[in-house]
């Protein structure tokens, strides 16, 4: 089905990282966590050269053993987007004893910067450096969560776990698992979707037809045969929902387990900013994920 969102509805989907996409539709979180048990906050911790090789680190205090880590990959439309705006879901998991990591990467539709899979390598060098350090998580428990287009970069990585390797990241540490949030895995049919988006940041973030495809997880073999869950909302409207049942089939088809829910509630933006702000649907299921024993990365 074609696609002709408003600009309206564009600027919504680039302005959603920013923090000021101001949503006014009802949301469909359940209670607010209490920050009752103590967590450490290590804020601009950096892994590498450049402003936005950095990230937000959230440890509880008192774990033992170490608990695992979960990654958290802004999204943004690969222009804009920043780790913190993403402290409340930091804190709040570390509340449930998961260890978390909210990261900054190039954004590559920039002018100047160099193009996808940019982002997905800055993870890769993020992952690496930051299990070489003795760290108060469990290196060999890490876990990939991203939103949008942070869900096209760790399912590319995911697709491409060479990128790990030629970080540095030993294959005993490579994810564990991904969770992919309202995620764009097939960037043509994104496209012939909602042709406002072409001109809008795809092309400056990827170039042109031959790369859209090379870019696109659903469309290539998958490396990494570590779980998924996989989150769309019925009600999003920026991204088809299509994009995450068709990504799950093609998991499968590679052999790949997954979870596929739409039980999350609202608009592209809705989501996340519920699964950021409250405790929702989808948490006690994030919280199993990562802390069951998972062996194949």
């Amino acid at each position: 089905m074609l696609m002709n969102p408003s600009p309206q509805a564009v600027t919504g989907f680039v302005l959603l990282a920013t923090g000021l996409s101001g949503c006014s539709g009802p949301t469909h979180a359940t209670t607010s966590v209490p920050l009752t048990s103590p967590i450490i906050v290590r804020k601009d911790l950096s892994y590498g050269t450049g402003q936005h090789r950095s990230y937000d680190l959230y440890l509880p205090a008192a774990a033992s053993p170490k608990p695992p880590l979960l990654v958290f990959v802004h999204g943004g439309a690969w222009i804009t987007g920043d780790k913190r705006q993403f402290e409340p879901m930091g804190q709040r998991f570390a509340q449930l004893g998961v260890a978390v990591a909210v990261v900054n990467y190039t954004l590559s539709a920039r002018a100047g910067n160099p193009p996808v899979p940019q982002p997905s390598k800055d993870l890769a060098q993020f992952l690496a450096s930051v299990c070489r350090q003795d760290p108060a998580f469990d290196p060999d428990r890490v876990f990939l969560m991203g939103h949008s287009a942070g869900a096209h970069t760790i399912a590319l990585l995911a697709a491409r776990p060479e990128l790990l390797t030629e970080a540095g990241l030993p294959k005993a540490q490579w994810p564990k698992g991904y969770i992919g949030v309202e995620g764009i895995y097939d960037l043509p049919k994104l496209v012939e979707t909602f042709p406002a988006y072409r001109n809008e940041f795809v092309e400056q973030a990827f170039g042109l037809k031959a790369a859209l495809t090379k870019g696109s997880p659903s469309l290539q073999p998958i490396g990494s045969k570590a779980p998924w869950i996989l989150v769309h909302s019925t009600l999003d409207d920026l991204v088809d929902p299509l994009q995450s049942q068709e990504f799950a089939d093609h998991l499968r088809s590679q052999g790949v387990v997954v979870s596929y829910t739409e039980g999350m509630l609202g608009r592209h933006e809705e989501v996340i900013e519920d699964m950021n702000v409250s405790q929702t649907a989808i948490d006690d299921t994030i919280r199993t994920f990562v802390m069951a024993p998972h062996l194949e990365p």
